[in-house]
């Protein structure tokens, strides 16, 4: 693993060239590879900060403000992931931080949830948009779910595999959120990971935290093997289908998760699934 002098500093390298979530379907998967049968486990087990942000009842979950139905009280995802999320930490430790999982594993149901919440969201911000607008737009922070079949790998969303997290930062010691410049889920570029990178706005004091927060989840995460989606700095995948899409689809390069096994959640959190 290299070493960087200090991840804050280090600034963030261009984007690859991607249009919507869509392309990860021209991905295969390795189900050769030692990875694919991998269980999902609960995070919080490996001593990772986790707040379910489907399931919230308490309205402070904005901009969505409500629960999603069949959304989990926990937060899980493979194995592997849970091991290269205390990895991070480890990273973050010096800088006084650790991460804070929204989302890993998520239900078909939940998926279904998010894009028709996504789609009202376009109509919102998007009032004379046509349908093709409205789902070109819901495609770039969402996977359509419509066309889901448990034995078609090009219909998997990448969070159903288990190995797609959505995270921010906190401070350890107070468990203060750490400011990243846009919220979870906001529709729009202030959430692209390299939105600060390029606004050339002026040099304010929250401009530079917000760009110093994200370079330092960025780094960390990469450094331990994650691949983020350049146009949400919370989310990052590790081996699955969208990883490859991340990193521009190497030729060759194949994905080692598939539809993960939900018979690790608890009887009561797999209902609606879609993926046992």
């Amino acid at each position: 693993m290299k070493t960087l002098s200090d991840y804050r500093e280090q600034k963030l390298p261009p984007s690859p060239s991607q249009n919507d979530t869509d392309e990860y379907k021209n991905v295969q998967i390795d189900r050769t590879a030692s990875e694919f049968d991998e269980p999902l486990v609960d995070l919080a087990g490996y001593g990772i900060r986790t707040d379910p942000f489907y399931s919230r009842t308490d309205g402070l979950n904005q901009p969505v403000g409500r629960p999603f139905p069949f959304s989990l009280t926990h937060v899980y995802a493979r194995r592997s992931v849970a091991h290269k999320l205390t990895e991070v930490n480890k990273l973050l430790r010096p800088y006084g931080m650790q991460v804070v999982v929204l989302d890993g594993f998520r239900t078909i149901a939940v998926q279904e949830a998010l894009w028709t919440w996504m789609l009202e969201r376009g109509r919102k911000l998007l009032p004379l948009a046509s349908q093709n607008e409205l789902t070109a737009f819901a495609l770039r922070y969402a996977t359509d779910p419509s066309t889901f079949k448990i034995e078609d790998a090009a219909t998997w969303p990448t969070h159903a595999t288990g190995g797609a997290v959505d995270l921010t930062l906190e401070e350890t010691a107070t468990g203060k959120p750490a400011y990243m410049g846009g919220i979870y889920l906001d529709s729009s570029m202030v959430s692209s990971i390299r939105y600060y990178e390029d606004a050339g706005l002026s040099e304010s004091a929250s401009h530079r935290e917000a760009l110093r927060n994200r370079r330092l989840l960025f780094w960390c995460m990469t450094e331990a093997g994650f691949v983020n989606y350049a146009f949400e700095w919370w989310h990052f995948d590790y081996l699955t289908q969208a990883s490859i899409m991340n990193l521009g689809m190497p030729p060759g390069l194949k994905a080692h998760y598939g539809l993960a096994n939900a018979g690790m959640a608890p009887a009561a959190e797999r209902e609606g699934s879609g993926a046992k």
